[in-house]
């Protein structure tokens, strides 16, 4: 069912602007700090440096759900957010006086400190918000799903356009202004209203449709958690591949890796935006299952292909499935635990899709100046594919 229903919640929109925002910047950022490595560094820094990025997902794991819990989740996405602006403000600063590889190693480091508790946080916040109780969980999912994707779109377009003439100084300098107007926005939203009367039937209704089960006896989402670990470690060594490909087997520039991430980024806003405007039907399992098989497809065909355009229609597609995939899993998450485990069950999943970034990234670092970049793409689709299949035999999976 299409509606605008979401749009109409003042709160939701205050985090869709912030984060959008916010989102777009650090993609910027990112997009031309990953560049300065892949063509400053050797071919091994940068599975590395993505490595060292995503270790605090790591470290901070299991205390996350902790914190998010005492301090709540809205007060966590702001504060994670304003520390990303000090963060990046100090790199701005540190980058003017002393650009050195250690300045963008310890930013990443530091920023994702902040990251490792905005995550979990961030993917808490749509269950405490008053209009998730009329049935629009899994669009105010999709919404600040889409603001991630977002970023992607614009934040690499922005990056080839600036990047030469303001140098990775001025892109820090941006994101610390855009992380604390996201902080600003955030911090005005009341998430303690109280739900209407209106409201309060389809609530109970979907509570006693759906019973949520506690978080230890939920074989589903165990299940699914572990199958998803296995998952990313194929899946994320392309974050590595995008500004190799680009670089190496293309021989493009920024400009190249910018069209790839745009594409890429182009695909999962596309898919988000719709998902937000309409209501899911049918079974869970057959869109978790569909959206699968489709991104293993579409890596496959990314890995294959020699051709830049091809990449992108490649990368175009397999956007798509992932926020497919990703509103689908984030609902099922936040809707099927209780809701006191729901920032433990968010903190497993930040783990999981970033957490084990280090993990992936330090194998690739070890491979990706003996290897053949080609062969190593190929072998992760494989191993992707192979994965969705086992995962779509599980009989929980399928009548979910």
């Amino acid at each position: 069912m299409f509606s605008l229903a979401v749009f109409k919640d003042a709160d939701a929109v205050k985090i869709f602007s912030g984060q959008a925002i916010s989102q777009i910047c650090d993609k910027m950022m990112t997009v031309g700090l990953v560049w300065i490595i892949a063509s400053l560094g050797s071919l091994r820094m940068v599975p590395w440096f993505l490595a060292a990025a995503a270790l605090p997902h790591l470290l901070f794991s299991r205390q996350a759900a902790k914190w998010i819990g005492k301090l709540g989740a809205l007060k966590t996405v702001v504060a994670a957010d304003a520390a990303r602006a000090l963060v990046y403000a100090a790199a701005w600063a540190a980058w003017a006086a002393w650009p050195k590889m250690e300045v963008l190693f310890c930013v990443a480091f530091l920023a994702n400190c902040a990251s490792a508790l905005f995550n979990p946080a961030i993917m808490s916040l749509p269950a405490g918000l008053p209009r998730s109780k009329d049935g629009l969980l899994g669009q105010l999912t999709a919404m600040i799903d889409s603001c991630f994707s977002l970023g992607n779109i614009a934040g690499p377009v922005a990056a080839a356009l600036l990047y030469p003439r303001l140098g990775l100084g001025g892109l820090f300098l941006a994101n610390a202004a855009s992380y604390l107007l996201a902080a600003l926005l955030e911090s005005r939203i009341d998430i303690a209203s109280a739900p209407s009367p209106q409201e309060l039937p389809s609530a109970a209704a979907a509570d006693e449709a759906n019973p949520r089960v506690p978080f230890k006896q939920d074989g589903l989402v165990s299940f699914l958690l572990a199958a998803f670990f296995l998952m990313n470690m194929a899946f994320t060594p392309i974050l590595a591949f995008l500004p190799l490909f680009a670089k190496y087997r293309f021989a493009g520039g920024i400009g190249t890796l910018s069209a790839m991430e745009t594409s890429l980024g182009l695909g999962m806003a596309g898919g988000s935006l719709v998902l937000s405007l309409l209501r899911a039907h049918g079974k869970t399992g057959a869109r978790l299952i569909a959206s699968l098989f489709s991104i293993s497809l579409m890596y496959l065909l990314f890995a294959l292909n020699r051709s830049p355009l091809l990449a992108c229609a490649a990368l175009l597609a397999l956007g798509a499935a992932l926020s497919v995939l990703n509103v689908t899993l984030l609902t099922l998450f936040q809707a099927r635990p209780l809701e006191q485990d729901v920032p433990a069950v968010m903190g497993w999943v930040n783990l999981i899709s970033v957490g084990a970034v280090p993990v992936s990234m330090a194998f690739m670092g070890g491979l990706v100046e003996s290897a053949d970049l080609g062969a190593l793409a190929l072998a992760c689709a494989c191993a992707l594919l192979a994965l969705a299949g086992m995962t779509s035999l599980y009989p929980e999976v399928r009548n979910a």
